[in-house]
């Protein structure tokens, strides 16, 4: 679902193109992430086991200019939401970041990059939308 061409639009009315260029390899599967036509990073994907209501993997972005990767993320699957556990912000320890991706159809993901102190109470403090480019 995540492999492909898609035109993100920001709350803020940015337009980002963004392309997914994703295989399986086995147990893994990985995705070069390009945006505004600039390859960002290539990211990783293990699966880690079935949850109560979908899957979960972890995950690890290598970036393009060969820095050492940062902590393993995670990532569950629920039907159509997938929920990215982010690292912590640079310099925010105690704030917990995550973004949520819900998939409004094969063509339509609404994103939410959300951040908690507590872990159970989210604020919202980017959103959007990613339609497949036709």
């Amino acid at each position: 679902m995540f492999a492909g061409n898609w035109v993100g639009v920001g709350a803020d009315g940015k337009v980002t193109p963004v392309e997914n260029r994703c295989a399986q390899t086995g147990l893994f599967f990985v995705c070069e992430q390009v945006t505004g036509g600039k390859a960002q990073g290539l990211v990783v994907f293990k699966p880690d086991g079935p949850t109560a209501k979908g899957e979960a993997y972890i995950v690890q972005t290598l970036d393009t200019v060969g820095r050492p990767p940062g902590p393993w993320r995670t990532l569950t699957i629920e039907g159509t939401r997938w929920t990215f556990t982010n690292a912590d912000p640079p310099g925010a320890k105690s704030v917990k970041e995550r973004t949520v991706n819900e998939y409004l159809g094969p063509d339509h993901i609404h994103y939410e990059v959300q951040q908690s102190e507590t872990g159970k109470e989210w604020t919202t403090i980017r959103s959007g939308d990613e339609r497949r480019a036709p």
